[in-house]
């Protein structure tokens, strides 16, 4: 309907200018891409068009349908030569400048905005923008300098004068000190007295921010002091980070007598009473306890003297005392891992790392008789056991244990448990995560025993067992994402592209999740053949990533509207992760390939190609570089680290190698 008004009215009148503004979108957005652009131009460089608000409002819509982001900005810049007074009109022209990280001409515009208006919030876009500015836009060190300086003196002032009224506003004024690395007036900035003060001793994320400046700038003895007042108050994982940081700091810097190793024990004793104290605190007990060994950790690692000579066997002692008091809490695991590895493997010495691996298994072996047999009475003695196998599974890895029999000796009492038990049947968590540690047992043994591909059939047999216990579990709980994620990565292993895109598709996955997990599938049917169902799956990847060329640049107006500006190189970054996503290109060229693939006719597939988005199609080694690869493989719930190949399930179970530059090179 809108395209025949347009063109009755071209009939009537050739030259009726917002009748060509409107019907250069429509062509826009129905493909006509060349017409459209030719069209759009024409009427915007028609003398007096713009004086025009219809016109205004249809080539904006145009030149954003078409991508072409000077065209817009002229636009609306040069409807402002008739309306120079114009707020609305010039608010509407910084946020197109914003919607396209046009960062000068959104500076200047700033700076139009701030002249007209008396409100403060307009002020803190020139800043905003200054400081955009000097981070993205090429430039001379001098100019950069000039642009962080000018937008320093602005915050100051408004300091000065109250006009810094939200910790919004001086996150923003933090971002430009720390551009210019002026780290010690971050510090009297955050110490601020009067309503400020106020604000910033409410905001967790400032109170951190202040306590990790003070380790920065080497201030050891106040970072303790601060850490210390911000731990009476709350829980934050960070600032006992911080706290243990500034300890250690402190421990490095202290001179090397005796008398100094005794003033360096009683720091490390104040700081575990600190943690014990902390620790009686109702809802505090986990993060304090995790602390300490944090603490311990950070000695053993520093190699303080006479600290050190003790720090190894404190630190083994250490997490098992953690792993005694919370293995019952699910994230267990995923607390106390990193500070077996730190402890296990930070030794150059092979002799000091089967030794206290050879202590750990001890440990092990204390408790795990026990709690097997108990692991019936209750859901918690349950996720006891399911952490310490997950331990066991570490260290056994940890140890280069190579033989496939040890590696699977205990996985039919894992698999009673996890699904022929009394508790499976009332789908308890820690059946699903014990059938998992079972699947995960077989999968890593299948690999051990028969990694040569003369002995394909009997990996392909092994596996096949291990899918068949994916499958009881999954029938067991539907909802679990792990299990379906190791069952996918086993049928595209197997071939069996089917079962796999069921799965697939019945994880619910979000939309921003196909960045991060379209690894997972896309691609995997054109090698099997499976055409349409794999392009089914690359367009919704494809789909993605053209919504988000709109939406992300919509919610960085929205931060310039509400003055949220901790959001603002967030977003900016989050959308720059996107639009240069290395899956995205990999979505992209699979779309292509199953296409060709799927239609085989050489006209038909030219004529498909032709509506493509295939602009960013060509690659250079530069540009290659400037791809971020946001795909997670760490979503596979793995139990040991990736750097360790041979147990690393991520690698192993890849059907296909997981696309690199050189693929990307290879489709352009």
């Amino acid at each position: 309907t809108a395209t025949n008004e347009c063109a009755r009215l071209l009939s009537r009148n050739p030259n009726h200018t917002s009748a060509k503004a409107y019907m250069s979108f429509l062509m826009a957005t129905s493909g006509k891409l060349d017409e459209a652009t030719q069209m759009g131009r024409g009427v915007l460089n028609t003398p007096g068009a713009l004086q025009n608000p219809h016109v205004v409002r249809g080539l904006s819509l145009a030149f954003r349908a078409l991508a072409l982001s000077k065209e817009e900005f002229a636009v609306y810049s040069g409807s402002l030569e008739y309306s120079p007074s114009d707020l609305s009109l010039h608010t509407k022209t910084f946020m197109v400048a914003v919607f396209h990280q046009m960062y000068k001409e959104q500076h200047q515009t700033a700076l139009n905005i701030s002249r007209l208006s008396k409100q403060d919030l307009h002020m803190w876009w020139v800043v905003a923008s200054l400081m955009l500015e000097a981070k993205f836009c090429k430039q001379s060190s001098q100019e950069r300098q000039l642009q962080l300086t000018l937008a320093r003196r602005m915050s100051e002032k408004a300091l000065e004068e109250g006009k810094l009224k939200t910790a919004e506003e001086l996150r923003l004024y933090l971002d430009v000190l720390e551009m210019q690395d002026a780290y010690p007036q971050m510090i009297d900035v955050l110490a601020a007295g009067g309503e400020l003060s106020a604000k910033i001793g409410n905001d967790p994320d400032l109170v951190s921010r202040r306590i990790e400046l003070l380790i920065k700038t080497e201030a050891y003895d106040d970072a303790v002091v601060a850490a210390t007042d911000a731990l009476k108050i709350r829980e934050n994982w960070v600032d006992y980070k911080s706290y243990v940081a500034a300890i250690v700091g402190k421990l490095k810097t202290n001179p090397t007598d005796a008398g100094a190793e005794q003033d360096a024990q009683s720091t490390v004793e104040a700081a575990c009473n600190a943690f014990y104290h902390w620790a009686q605190i109702r809802g505090r007990a986990r993060g304090a306890k995790l602390a300490l060994v944090e603490l311990r950790s950070s000695i053993f690692a520093s190699g303080h003297n006479a600290l050190a000579n003790d720090a190894a066997n404190l630190f083994g002692e250490q997490i098992w005392l953690y792993v005694d008091e919370f293995s019952s809490k699910a994230i267990c695991y995923k607390d106390i891992m990193i500070y077996f590895l730190a402890h296990v493997t930070d030794s150059a010495a092979q002799t000091a790392v089967q030794e206290r691996v050879s202590f750990h298994s001890e440990q092990l072996q204390k408790r795990i008789k026990l709690i097997r047999e108990s692991a019936a009475q209750s859901e918690d003695n349950a996720q006891s056991w399911v952490n310490l196998e997950k331990i066991r599974y570490l260290l056994q890895a940890l140890s280069n244990d190579c033989s496939p029999e040890s590696w699977v000796s205990d996985v039919n009492e894992l698999l009673c448990y996890g699904i022929d038990s009394a508790q499976a049947q009332k789908k308890q968590p820690s059946c699903s995560d014990m059938t998992l540690l079972a699947a995960q047992r077989l999968i890593q043994a299948a690999f051990l025993a028969f990694s040569e591909p003369s002995k394909r059939s009997q990996l392909c047999a092994s596996l096949f067992n291990a899918l068949c216990v994916l499958e009881a579990g999954i029938k067991l709980n539907a909802d679990s994402f792990s299990l379906k994620l190791y069952a996918i990565r086993i049928y595209l292993y197997l071939s069996c592209y089917e079962r796999a895109r069921a799965l697939y598709d019945s994880l619910n996955i979000k939309n921003l999740q196909n960045d991060t997990l379209g690894f997972l599938m896309v691609g995997q049917g054109i090698s099997l053949g499976c055409f349409i169902n794999d392009l089914e799956a690359c367009y919704e990847g494809v789909d993605f990533y053209d919504r988000s060329k709109w939406k992300v640049p919509r919610e960085l107006e929205a931060v310039y509207k509400n003055g949220t500006f901790s959001n603002l190189l967030d977003f900016i970054e989050f959308h720059e992760n996107l639009v240069h996503s290395f899956q995205r290109e990999c979505t992209h060229r699979c779309a292509l390939r199953g296409e060709a693939l799927e239609i085989g006719s050489q006209k038909a597939v030219i004529e498909k190609w032709s509506l493509a988005d295939v602009v960013s199609i060509d690659h250079t080694e530069e540009t290659l570089a400037a791809l971020h690869d946001n795909r997670d493989v760490s979503v596979l719930s793995l139990l040991t680290p990736s750097t360790m190949d041979k147990w690393n399930l991520e690698k192993l179970t890849r059907a296909t190698p997981l696309p690199g530059s050189s693929w990307v090179l290879i489709n352009t």
